[in-house]
C-alpha cells in the first residue's frame, strides 16, 4: 500500500491570522486523507535533519513575508540542498507583504492577492487550500465487492490438499550432499537432516584423501524418509599396492610393469654387475614386494655392464681355438708353456691359469699350458720302460680329468611346467633334475632367464647368469618370474673340485 506524503512548513514569522489559518487548512488536508501528517519548522532551524525522512512526494510549504528578503534567501538555500538529495520533492511558497490588512497582498504561488479587508485575506487563503487539495488528491479506497463462496471451498479443498502434502513432505528429506566431508562432520549433517548413520565400508581413491567421505547410499539429492539410514563410503586415501620384481628384466619392460601396477618410473642411474646384463634392471627402491601408495615413483638401479668376465672352458681345445675364445669373451692370451700328457693330445691346452669359469677383470691374460703329447721316456733293457719322475708330469693327469655331463631328465627342452605361486613377490619354483655320475662329489647348476621365445643359444656376457654349487643330489628348485623361460644346465664335480663337462642348454617356460 502506497504511502501518504507529508507536508514540512517553514514559518518565517509569527503572524497569527496567517499561521494559524495554514494550520487549519494543514489538517484539514490529514483529515481527509490527502496527506500523511504535516510539520512545522522555524527559519532558524538545522533543515538537515529532515533530509532522511524526505520522500518523493513531499512537500515542502515556506512561509514567508517580503520584510524578511535575506532570510528567504538562507531558507531557499537550505531547501535547494535538500531537493539535490530527493529529486522530485515539491517546493512552494508562500509571500505575504505584511501582517497588516492596509495594502497587503499574498502571492501563491506568484499569484498576486491583494488584501484590503478581513473578507480579501480569507479568499486568499481558501484559493491557497483548493490549490493545495489539488495537490494532494484524495487516495480512493476500493469498494470491496461480495466475496464469491465457491471460493471457499476452493480455498478449503486447497488448505485440505496442502495438509495432505506438507505431512507427506515433511515425513521425507533429501539425502544431504557428504562429499568430501569428515567421517564426524558428515554424521552430524546426517542427524541434523533426520536421518540416521548406516554401515561406513572403506576404499582406496586417488583424490579424495583418508576418512573423508566419497560418497553415500542412496546418492545425495535423492528424497528418503526421515529416520533412514544412510551408508558411508569412506576414502582409504590411496591404494597400497606391492612394488613389482623388476631385478633382470629392460628398463622398457620394467616401466611397462611398474605402469600396468599404477607406478611410475622415478630415478634411473646406473651401475656396473657381474650377475646382470646391460640395460637390465639390477634392483629398485622401494624394494620389490614392498607396499607404496598407488602413483608412487619407483626409482630404479639399471646395469652398465659386468666390468669382469667368466673364464671360459678351454681344455682340450687347440691354441687357436682357445685364443679366438679368449678374445670373444674380452681377454687375452697371456704366458705359454707345454707339459706331456697322456689324456690330452698334442698342441692342445691342458689347464688355464685363472681357471675356467673364475670371474676376471675384462682384458685379463689367461695364461696356458698346452701338451707335449705324451711322454717319451726311454724303455730300458727287459722292456720295461723308466717311470717320469717329474712332478708336474703326475699332477695334471689326475687333476685335470674332467666328468661327464649328466643327462637332464626334468623338465624336457620347451616344456610348459605348471605355475604356483610360492612368495609375495609372485616367484614360482620348477624343479630341475638331472642322472647322477660316477665319482662325482657334488653338482653345479647354471641358469639364465630369458625373455620369452627366446632361444638359449643367444645367451652372451649381457645376461645375467645365476650359478647354484655344491648341490648335494641331482635335482634343484629354480626360483622364477611366470613372464620369463629359462634356460639351463647342469655339470658334476670330482673329488678334486674339478667342475665336469656341462650339459646342453635346456629351456623350459611356465603356464
Amino acid at each position: 500500500m502506497a504511502t501518504l506524503p507529508e507536508i514540512y512548513t517553514i514559518q518565517a514569522f509569527d503572524a497569527p491570522q496567517h499561521t494559524d489559518r495554514l494550520r487549519e487548512i494543514l489538517q484539514e488536508l490529514k483529515t481527509e486523507n490527502r496527506i500523511s501528517g504535516f510539520t512545522t519548522l522555524g527559519a532558524d532551524d538545522d533543515l538537515s535533519s529532515i533530509s532522511d525522512t524526505l520522500k518523493k512526494d513531499d512537500m515542502i510549504l515556506i512561509l514567508l513575508t517580503n520584510e524578511l528578503e535575506e532570510k528567504r534567501e538562507q531558507i531557499k538555500k537550505s531547501v535547494k540542498m535538500l531537493i539535490s538529495n530527493q529529486p522530485g520533492l515539491k517546493v512552494v511558497e508562500i509571500l505575504v507583504d505584511n501582517v497588516i490588512y492596509d495594502n497587503d497582498f499574498i502571492t501563491f504561488p506568484d499569484d498576486l492577492r491583494p488584501i484590503r479587508n478581513r473578507e480579501d485575506m480569507d479568499e486568499a487563503w481558501n484559493n491557497i487550500a483548493r490549490s493545495l487539495r489539488d495537490m494532494f488528491p484524495v487516495k480512493k479506497k476500493r469498494k470491496k465487492k461480495p466475496f464469491p463462496l465457491w471460493i471457499v471451498f476452493v480455498v478449503l479443498g486447497v488448505l485440505l490438499f496442502g495438509g495432505i502434502l506438507t505431512f507427506i513432505l515433511l515425513s521425507r528429506t533429501t539425502v544431504p550432499d557428504l562429499a568430501g566431508m569428515h567421517v564426524t562432520d558428515a554424521i552430524s549433517l546426517l542427524i541434523n537432516a533426520g536421518l540416521e548413520a548406516g554401515e561406513r565400508s572403506v576404499e582406496s581413491h586417488d583424490t579424495v584423501e583418508k576418512d573423508l567421505v566419497i560418497r553415500t547410499e542412496p546418492y545425495a539429492g535423492e528424497s528418503i524418509k526421515k529416520g533412514t539410514h544412510v551408508n558411508l563410503i569412506l576414502s582409504g586415501g590411496r591404494g597400497q599396492i606391492p612394488v613389482p620384481e623388476l631385478t633382470g628384466v629392460t628398463l622398457d619392460r620394467a616401466k611397462s610393469e611398474l605402469e600396468g601396477a599404477g607406478l611410475r618410473v622415478g630415478q634411473q642411474r646406473s651401475e656396473r654387475s657381474n650377475q646382470v646384463g646391460q640395460g637390465r634392471v639390477i634392483r629398485s627402491d622401494p624394494e620389490a614386494g614392498r607396499e607404496v601408495d598407488r602413483g608412487s615413483q619407483i626409482n630404479l638401479v639399471i646395469s652398465s655392464g659386468s666390468g669382469q668376465v667368466r673364464v671360459p672352458e678351454l681344455a682340450g681345445v687347440t691354441l687357436d681355438r682357445a685364443r679366438a675364445e679368449l678374445e670373444r669373451a674380452g681377454l687375452r692370451v697371456g704366458q705359454q708353456r707345454s707339459e706331456h700328457s697322456n689324456q690330452v693330445g698334442q698342441v692342445r691346452v691342458i689347464r688355464s691359469d685363472p681357471e675356467e669359469g673364475r670371474e676376471i677383470d675384462r682384458g685379463s691374460q689367461i695364461n696356458l699350458v698346452t701338451s707335449l703329447g705324451p711322454s717319451t721316456s726311454p724303455t730300458p733293457p727287459g722292456g720295461f720302460p723308466l717311470p717320469d719322475l717329474v712332478l708336474q708330469e703326475v699332477s695334471p693327469i689326475t687333476h685335470h680329468l674332467k666328468l661327464p655331463a649328466p643327462s637332464q631328465m626334468s623338465p624336457d627342452d620347451g616344456a610348459v611346467v605348471g605355475s604356483g605361486i610360492i612368495n609375495p613377490l609372485g616367484l614360482i619354483r620348477t624343479n630341475v633334475s638331472w642322472s647322477a655320475v660316477n665319482g662325482a662329489v657334488r653338482y653345479g647348476l647354471e641358469w639364465v632367464a630369458l625373455s620369452p621365445g627366446q632361444p638359449c643359444h643367444q645367451i652372451n656376457d649381457s645376461h645375467n647368469l645365476q650359478k647354484q654349487e655344491d648341490i648335494q643330489g641331482t635335482t634343484f628348485p629354480i626360483r622364477h618370474t611366470r613372464i620369463t623361460a629359462i634356460c639351463w644346465r647342469v655339470y658334476a664335480v670330482n673329488t678334486y673340485g674339478i667342475d665336469g663337462h656341462r650339459s646342453d642348454w635346456r629351456q623350459f617356460r611356465s603356464n
